[in-house]
């Protein structure tokens, strides 16, 4: 709803909610203007403490909005740190032979790989990459493998069953956190709640417009400082809801910063 006109654009939710605030205005001083049903206002005027109902539902549905986007902003960021930290630890950890490191490694680099083009930068963490979830798999499958020729080699030894633990633990955080990340991408464009956040503003201007019904000049005054609240309103959660989106998106540094690693080795 409000980036699918512009969906590369990392300021259209300010261009969208701007829209929105001016629709709201312009429709709410010709609903009350032009139909004759609330021309007798000017007899029987709104009392005042009705005319905040309407705008005190407003302000709690957006604090309730903006809460959820600054708790998805801390999720995303997270879900980052909790990624890096299990490829970080999914290279450290030793694998024997050294042919089952070179290859867990590459299917690292590969994971990295559709991660940062496809997953961050191409769906902006909306949809999720086959290959990646391919990468995951093999991994598992490797550490798997090792474990079971460590105990061929050594029947005995308990290394190969603290290793197995270890590699497999951090694979399965890398797992958690890959799927918090998506499903903060996934979220949708939440057009429920912007459908009520649109009629409530709505609602508010006509009651702000019908009170001053008996003058045109201080109802479109009334109607521009509360347009612009409600537009700035819209910004503050428009901008910060989809934490992968727009100028202030959550960059992927901790991960491309993993790329050299899993390069040298």
């Amino acid at each position: 709803m409000l980036l699918s006109l512009f969906p590369t654009y990392p300021y259209a939710p300010v261009v969208v909610t701007f829209v929105w605030a001016l629709l709201v205005g312009v429709a709410s001083y010709f609903l009350v203007f032009r139909l004759p049903v609330f021309a007798k206002l000017v007899e029987f005027p709104l009392a005042l403490p009705f005319v905040s109902v309407p705008a005190m539902i407003f302000s709690f549905l957006m604090g309730f909005m903006a809460s959820a986007a600054w708790q998805n902003i801390a999720l995303a960021h997270s879900s980052l740190i909790a990624e890096s930290t299990a490829i970080d630890r999914l290279i450290s950890i030793p694998l024997e032979p050294p042919e089952m490191k070179q290859a867990s490694i590459a299917r690292l680099k590969s994971y990295l790989h559709d991660v940062l083009h496809y997953e961050w930068m191409q769906y902006f963490n909306e949809r999720q990459s086959l290959p990646a979830e391919q990468a995951l798999d093999a991994l598992e499958a490797d550490a798997w493998k090792a474990n079971a020729m460590w105990r061929a080699d050594s029947p005995g030894s308990g290394t190969a069953a603290v290793v197995t633990a270890a590699y497999i633990n951090a694979l399965d955080n890398l797992r958690i956190a890959r799927q918090q990340r998506l499903t903060l991408g996934l979220q949708g464009d939440l057009s429920v709640k912007w459908i009520l956040a649109l009629a409530l503003a709505f609602i508010s201007a006509v009651t702000v417009a019908a009170v001053h019904r008996e003058n045109r000049y201080k109802a479109k005054v009334a109607l521009t400082l509360f347009c612009a609240g409600a537009w700035i309103a819209f910004c503050m959660v428009a901008l910060h809801i989809y934490p992968y989106r727009g100028p202030q998106a959550i960059s992927p540094s901790m991960l491309e910063h993993l790329v050299w690693p899993t390069s040298q080795q």
